[in-house]
């Protein structure tokens, strides 16, 4: 079931007490607040669309939508549209309140920040707030102006009222004025317009070269505010390349590192093994070499121990000398991976170096140009302050000059004017008082015509009132009542006949005494 339903009603602020308000026809015109309530662009027309949203239309200016700008957000207005826009209305948990809602955001809604008459209508948060809750008075059917028996507009019912009675109100000032006042009173605004359009022009000049100042001063602000989020960019921009480059050189390093140490590894391994292999060879060696020399000695006799023990000096010298070979061997790979990896660091140093030397002539190039750009701006800006300055200068003394001229000019129209003035006040004297005359006499007949106006419908209201009294007689049987409102209201009208009575009398006196005065 849908919070509200479809049908007339006065848009009432949980606040403030107002309601909401369309003046006029006008696209675009806000919705406002009003404490007056019985006006046609107060009323709203609550439609229910398919998708659970609302459209609200003024019943005053029928054409007109309740709605706002496309992306609209907190503290924009409600306004005029000549389109539907769908808004959503939510019941909050006190019965009978609601908050109007944008359909894509229930979080801004409908919020009246003032309590004044003819206050805006604004979009505002939170939906908790007083200010930002209203309630619907629904108007019956019975009540409708013209008995209308649909949801329609009534459009353009005041702007044509409002319109009538200025055309009346024009034409009423249009009678009365006179050709030669006119003529006198546009010669005399002539002479007088003069010197405040000479005080404009120069106020105005005077407002343009605090305005160009101001600009130029914003315009200072901005470059510098500018100059220093362009350079902070700059050293964000700077420092993220770096960042980057060291972490990939890092990671670079590091990756040639594993790979080296693998390589070392892989090479220690394969020295390892042709090392035990050569220990093994030689182990054999000199097995063989003793086996050899003890199957010698056994077989050779006594005198031959001193060459047996030469010969065995001998191969533990070959060996000795085997075994220092080969732990030279084991040494050489291990001095050769440390020199290789001193020469690429030593490179990795130098290519560093030149990159760094590199980056900082492009940056200090970089800063050369921007320094130079900035001065070529500066300059610029300089020479057209001058040449404003220069203009302003001109046109302050040129408006001087005219103004001068001017004051000359209005002297001399001013003493023509008030010979012109006076003949024209001895020549209208005369028409002026017979104008004065028949006013007087065309008002006293539009009073009349009005009271006679007023007394019949007076007299129409006295007659439904008491028809209206007969009817609450007849349902509520209270005869008493009803006799003292009838005696009330004829009592009313014998007053206003009187009275009305009176007013003519009076009338018909002061034309009586006009024609009197006319005729002497």
């Amino acid at each position: 079931m849908a919070p509200v339903d479809a049908g007339r009603y006065l848009i009432k602020n949980r606040k403030h007490k107002n309601v909401a308000k369309l003046c006029d026809a006008n696209d675009r015109s806000s919705v406002v607040s009003d404490n007056r309530q019985g006006d046609l662009g107060e009323m709203w027309n609550i439609d229910f669309l398919s998708n659970g949203t609302y459209k609200i239309q003024n019943y005053g200016h029928g054409s007109l939508f309740a709605t706002t700008k496309n992306g609209a957000g907190e503290k924009d207005y409600v306004v005029a549209g000549s389109h539907p826009y769908q808004w959503r209305i939510e019941e909050i948990p006190d019965k009978g309140v609601y908050c109007i809602c944008l359909a894509r955001n229930p979080d801004i809604c409908w919020g009246l920040l003032d309590s004044g008459s003819d206050a805006p209508i604004v979009l505002s948060h939170p939906p908790t707030a007083p200010q930002n809750q209203w309630t619907f008075i629904r108007i019956e059917k019975s009540s409708w102006p013209e008995d209308e028996s649909t949801l329609g507009a009534k459009q353009g019912v005041l702007e044509r009222q409002r319109a009538e009675q200025g055309m009346t109100r024009d034409r009423k000032i249009g009678m009365d004025r006179d050709a030669v006042l006119r003529a006198a009173g546009v010669e005399i605004i002539d002479v007088q317009r003069k010197p405040r359009e000479n005080e404009a022009t120069l106020r105005a000049l005077e407002g343009l070269r605090r305005e160009a100042k101001k600009r130029q001063w914003e315009k200072r602000q901005t470059d510098e505010r500018r100059k220093t989020v362009i350079e902070r960019e700059r050293r964000e921009d700077e420092a993220a390349p770096r960042a980057f480059e060291e972490e990939r050189r890092k990671a670079e390093e590091k990756k040639r590192l594993a790979e080296e140490q693998r390589q070392a590894e892989l090479e220690a391994k394969e020295l390892e093994e042709h090392l035990t292999q050569e220990k093994r060879q030689a182990d054999e060696r000199r097995k063989t070499v003793i086996d050899w020399k003890r199957r010698v000695s056994e077989k050779r006799p006594p005198e031959n121990k001193k060459q047996l023990t030469e010969e065995r000096r001998h191969a533990a010298l070959l060996s000795k000398e085997l075994e220092e070979h080969l732990v030279e061997e084991k040494r050489k790979p291990d001095e050769r991976w440390k020199m290789e990896i001193e020469r690429m660091r030593r490179e990795d140093e130098a290519a560093l170096e030149e990159k760094k030397r590199k980056a900082d002539e492009k940056r200090r190039l970089a800063k050369e140009q921007r320094q130079a750009e900035l001065e070529a701006k500066e300059q610029e800006e300089r020479l057209a302050e001058k040449r404003q300055k220069k203009e302003i200068e001109r046109m302050l003394k040129e408006a001087e000059r005219r103004a001068a001229e001017d004051k000359k000019r209005l002297a001399e129209k001013r003493r023509h004017a008030e010979l012109e003035a006076k003949e024209l006040e001895e020549r209208l004297a005369e028409r002026r008082q017979k104008k004065e005359i028949e006013r007087m006499l065309k008002e006293a007949e539009r009073r009349t015509a009005e009271d006679k106006k007023r007394l019949a419908k007076e007299q129409c209201q006295a007659v439904l009132e008491t028809k209206e009294l007969e009817e609450r007689a007849a349902e509520k049987r209270q005869n008493n009542e009803i006799e003292r409102m009838l005696k009330e209201a004829e009592r009313r009208a014998a007053e206003d006949k009187e009275r009305l009575a009176e007013k003519r009398r009076h009338a018909e006196l002061e034309a009586k005494e006009w024609e009197e005065r006319l005729g002497g």
